[in-house]
């Protein structure tokens, strides 16, 4: 399978040192690590393709490309 190489780059960078830089969000009062962030943002892109994926195995979709 071939994956797209900026975001390999960006997954294999991620390191040790990306759990101690601290971002703050405007609307949430609490501090997060960039690897926290990147994590979370991953696991929802993932959710994502997953309800794609169980929308276009069903006939109504009118694709054949996830069945």
């Amino acid at each position: 399978m071939d994956y797209r190489s900026d975001v390999v780059e960006v997954i294999n960078s991620c390191g040790e040192e990306d759990g101690v830089y601290q971002v703050t969000i405007s609307w949430v009062a609490k501090q997060f690590s960039k690897a926290e962030i990147l994590r979370h943002v991953m696991t929802h892109e993932i959710h994502h393709i997953g309800k794609l994926l169980s929308v276009c195995r069903n006939p109504s979709c009118g694709s054949e490309l996830f069945q």
